[in-house]
């Protein structure tokens, strides 16, 4: 998706087992560096099923950058560590969610964001040409 937008991919490799926890200070410093826009996080991780914890999660929104946090699992972890009930109260936060795994859709590619209504503006002009719908409902 990023190289369609013409952005880079910048890796931060996760600490070594048993964690393989993320390496905040490392991905704060990497974001920095490369004045990232865009921040992609998943949690609970696949195939691993770690979990960034919320304070972790604080720290990232902390920066100058938009942080996507993808939840395609969260349901399996428990919905109480999901962060949707906190876009409302951030700017740069966007939560995915998926039913390919919850409602044993695979391949159909069913997704819903949750974000800010001045995130929703960019998101739906920016992002037309690979999403079919696009509902957008605000809190």
């Amino acid at each position: 998706m990023f190289r369609f937008l013409d952005g880079v991919t910048v890796n931060v490799p996760r600490k070594p087992a048993p964690s393989f926890g993320i390496d905040v200070k490392s991905i704060k410093e990497a974001v920095l560096k490369n004045s990232a826009k865009i921040l992609m996080l998943t949690s609970p991780n696949n195939p691993d099923g770690s979990v960034i914890s919320r304070e972790e999660i604080e720290e990232l929104l902390e920066l100058p950058c938009l942080v996507v946090l993808d939840e395609a699992y969260i349901e399996f972890y428990g919905d109480e560590h999901s962060f949707i009930q906190e876009v409302p109260k951030r700017q740069n936060l966007i939560v995915l969610r998926t039913f390919s795994k919850r409602a044993a859709l695979a391949g159909t590619e069913n997704f819903i964001t949750f974000r800010s209504v001045s995130i929703s503006f960019f998101v739906n002009n920016r992002f037309t040409s690979w999403i079919r719908c696009f509902p957008t409902s605000s809190y």
